[in-house]
């Protein structure tokens, strides 16, 4: 078998043909965008500027119309250049700073902490659940994490002596939420579920809005970014203003990702993830898919 040099392979990956399909575009973000045509032409062409514009070609019409059709449209490029998207990995080794920031829900539908079936059963010989899961995605992001500081966050609960809801509050019950590595988010995590009542209900809306504050300040040249880790049992309270906040946010460098905890099925997480088709609301449509479920 030949090897095959750098000069070889630039050649061979130019020389591959390039297909263009093209459809006619459906604004309201549905899946049912009308084929007009396709063209096929070497890259190797298109980056030298030997070709300039293409015929599209639709097989069906063609077909019908035999030799009364011509094509379906002209393709023209007015200029055509490579580019690489990088990947998660490249802006680790370019230096990207990933801030960490953690979110942690204290609703009263996790359970008495008291009962052994609580997600937050607090039992000094085990883990409960949510300590299990804190366990598992903070152990993974602090290699990823250069300062090692994680801002520290709760919502849903009862702080004392306060006799409403707070909709988000730092886990330490201070100005500062950041606390080091694995074992502060722990220790803070124990420090509030043994102070505040849980309570509700499960909007994530205020959270995501706090750690975007923070994501807004990054100059957008890929020196820092921004995760937000929510850790919650279940269905969320403000769909429309959670789906409202991610759209905003959706320019940012911020990414969130939803851990479940326990046996809920969390089906309406799945809107929030734009897997299929960008995340839209009240008129309004996400720049791109930030969260992962």
């Amino acid at each position: 078998m030949r090897a095959i040099t750098s000069l070889n392979r630039k050649w061979r990956e130019t020389g591959r043909p390039f297909l263009v399909e093209c459809f006619d575009f459906d604004r309201d973000g549905g899946l049912s965008h009308d084929f007009i045509g396709s063209c096929e032409v070497p890259l190797g062409q298109l980056l030298s500027g030997a070709v300039r514009s293409l015929p599209l070609i639709n097989e069906k019409k063609k077909a019908k119309k035999g030799s009364k059709y011509k094509n379906s449209g002209t393709l023209e490029f007015d200029g055509v250049q490579i580019l690489k998207q990088h990947t998660f990995l490249d802006f680790i080794a370019g230096g990207t700073q990933l801030d960490f920031a953690v979110a942690i829900d204290f609703t009263a539908s996790n359970g008495a902490v008291h009962k052994p079936t609580s997600l937050h059963c607090i039992n000094p010989t085990q883990p409960n659940q949510y300590e299990i899961a804190i366990r598992a995605v903070i152990d993974i992001c602090q290699h990823y994490n250069n300062s090692k500081l994680f801002d520290a966050f709760g919502f849903g609960a009862i702080l004392p002596p306060e006799t409403c809801v707070s909709p988000i509050f730092a886990l330490n019950f201070d100005a500062n939420p950041a606390v080091v590595g694995l074992p502060g988010v722990m220790e803070v995590y124990r420090f509030a579920l043994n102070r505040v009542k849980l309570y509700g209900p499960t909007n994530f809306a205020p959270v995501i809005k706090e750690v975007a504050k923070k994501a807004a300040k990054f100059a957008h040249d890929g020196a820092r970014y921004q995760v937000l880790l929510i850790i919650t049992d279940g269905a969320i309270s403000d769909m429309a203003a959670t789906k409202a906040a991610i759209i905003a946010a959706s320019s940012l460098p911020l990414s969130i990702i939803i851990v479940g905890v326990g046996s809920d099925e969390f089906e309406n997480m799945n809107e929030l993830d734009s897997d299929d088709r960008m995340l839209t609301h009240a008129g309004r449509t996400a720049q791109r898919d930030i969260v992962q479920v």
